[in-house]
């Protein structure tokens, strides 16, 4: 069911003044139903998977929920939260990939999405888990620590940081300037696209 212009205006209004009067929570009750819908069907185009379509829909209202001052900064509501479910969802995506694209290398994820896997599936895994340690060994061993923090345990780097002891920065040195030699090692082995 469509929300019209006049009905989307009112619901504005309403969340504008829920702010202003310091009162969040119903700020954000009314987000959720003027906009539930309209972002849920946002994260839907973006993403095909319905349950981390979910998470993220989730995800976009708790950043809106920390952010609620903006909306009296913007013009529109539904343009402010549509951005912010674009962000999510690429950001999500992109993390989905990243993790998927590890764990198939590290022989943890059959490489179709079905669940179950016949021996030649498992030998594969394991040989693409073997060639990846091989490649990871070739790395120093803090270049190879950042990467597999980056990417087998997905963290930021201010999360790898706590870790490590060792500035954020200095942490994305290590992963940027490791993937070159990391990409050689792999394709050296036959694997492609990583």
């Amino acid at each position: 069911m469509g929300v019209g212009l006049e009905e989307r205006s009112a619901a504005d209004a309403r969340i504008r003044l829920a702010v202003r009067a310091g009162e969040p929570d119903a700020a954000l009750r009314m987000l959720m139903e003027a906009y539930g819908t309209q972002l849920f069907a946002v994260c839907s185009r973006f993403i095909p998977d319905r349950a981390l379509a979910e998470d993220v829909h989730q995800t976009c209202f708790v950043q809106a929920y920390q952010s609620l001052q903006r909306v009296l900064e913007r013009e529109s509501i539904a343009a402010w939260l549509m951005a912010i479910a674009r962000n999510r969802c690429l950001d999500a995506l992109k993390i989905h990939r990243r993790r998927r694209r590890w764990q198939i290398l590290h022989g943890t994820l059959p490489e179709v999405g079905d669940a179950r896997s016949t021996a030649e599936d498992d030998v594969h895994r394991a040989s693409l888990g073997q060639r990846l340690r091989r490649a990871l060994d070739v790395l120093s061993t803090e270049a190879r620590r950042a990467v597999e923090l980056r990417y087998g345990e997905m963290l930021s780097y201010e999360e790898m940081a706590q870790l490590c002891g060792a500035r954020p920065g200095t942490l994305q040195m290590r992963v940027t300037r490791a993937m070159p030699t990391l990409r050689r090692s792999l394709e050296a082995q036959g694997i492609t696209g990583f």
